[in-house]
Parts: structure tokens; sequence; C-alpha cells
């Protein structure tokens, strides 16, 4: 199976909230791409200098890079690190990347406005539970991520009605 497919609307071309389907271990998988500086598995796939550039504050607005939000000033997620960035796509979907915490976090269709919520409770359980400095991914499925083996354990977060479950990976 491929990484991710596309939809087209009839006439061509993607279209509105469905131009990529991807699974969240994928998801999680690009997200650790981009933690590791283009690197996966010992080869150079995306040279750094583009990653590096996609990260860097535009001029008309210091919180975006090339397609990355940031958190400059650590104003959008105050429980973050100014480094930290992600990417966020149409209907709540992120992939957050936090190089001081080695983390990589996927949401999926969180509501507007709540995903920096989530986030910052992550963060706080990964403190809390002293998982801090490990390479981590989220998910919400039994999904495995290849090249990674799951820590024993998890940490339940509750948010809303509903809880998410973060399971660690090294």
């Amino acid at each position: 199976p491929g990484l991710a497919a596309f939809a087209t609307a009839p006439a061509g071309g993607g279209h509105f909230g469905g131009g990529l389907f991807i699974s969240t271990a994928d998801l999680g998988r690009f997200g650790l791409l981009i933690l590791r500086d283009g690197r996966w598995g010992g080869t150079t796939v995306v040279d750094p200098g583009w990653i590096r550039s996609m990260t860097e504050p535009s001029r008309p607005k210091p919180d975006y890079g090339l397609l990355w939000w940031l958190n400059t000033n650590r104003k959008a997620i105050p429980a973050a690190p100014a480094s930290a960035f992600w990417a966020l796509g149409f209907g709540g979907n992120y992939v957050y990347v936090d190089r001081e915490h080695d983390l990589v976090v996927v949401l999926r269709w969180v509501p507007d406005g709540h995903g920096e919520a989530v986030i910052s409770a992550v963060i706080q359980a990964l403190q809390a539970a002293s998982m801090v400095g490990r390479t981590v991914l989220t998910e919400a499925s039994s999904a495995t991520f290849s090249g990674t083996k799951p820590v024993a354990g998890a940490v339940e977060l509750p948010y809303a009605t509903s809880s998410a479950v973060v399971r660690v990976y090294t």
C-alpha cells in the first residue's frame, strides 16, 4: 500500500476537504521525517535545508513558515517551546513537531480552536509521566509504526467528553 491517495474532482484536480487521504500512522511517519530533518532509516529523503526553510518565519506573518504554523514567541501554544511547529489541515487535522521534546503528535478531526489545548495536555501528561525526551507518536488505533517499538504503558488524556490514548514509541 502507498503512503497516500489523492482524490480528484470529476474535472480533475483535488477537491475541497478531500484532496488527500492518509492514515494517522502515515501522518506520524511524515512527522517523524520532518522531526529527523528529512532523514529516514539513515537515508536523506528531504534536504535538511528545505526542512529549515519550511520552519523559518515569513515576513508578512511571523507565525507561519512554508505551509507550517510556528509557535513564534510561544503565542499559539504557551505550553510548547517557541521552536515547535505544525501542519494544520482542513477539519482539524494536525501534525505537530516539537524537537525540544523529541515529540510528534498527530490529531484527527479536532474541533476548530481545540488542537492547541490537546497538544498542551499531551505535553503536560508526558512531563508528568517523565516521558519527555523519547520520540513520541500519538495514535488512536492499533496501527504500528515501521522502525519503532512500543514502550509499555499508556497515558490517558481526558478531553471534553472523550479521552485519547497516547502510546509512546521509541
